[in-house]
């Protein structure tokens, strides 16, 4: 893990592995919709539901609270 330093309050992170899953279970959170992955894909996002998608597309809405890794 290299870290790099940008100011006296921020250090951001960067692993030179790349994840061990390309793709992650995920449980809808909160009612989406439909949104379009970065390949494309077109994925329905309604509340309770469990979707195999691509950590890229899936970790901004973990993030957001829209949805959990099922772990």
């Amino acid at each position: 893990c290299f870290f790099f330093f940008f100011s006296n309050d921020l250090w951001l992170f960067m692993d030179l592995q790349p994840p061990k899953e390309p793709k992650i279970e995920v449980r809808v959170l909160q009612e989406y919709g439909e949104i379009t992955t970065s390949n494309g894909d077109v994925i329905n996002l309604n509340l309770g539901s469990q979707q195999y998608m691509r950590r890229v597309d899936a970790e901004p809405l973990i993030r957001q609270g829209i949805l959990e890794h099922i772990l």
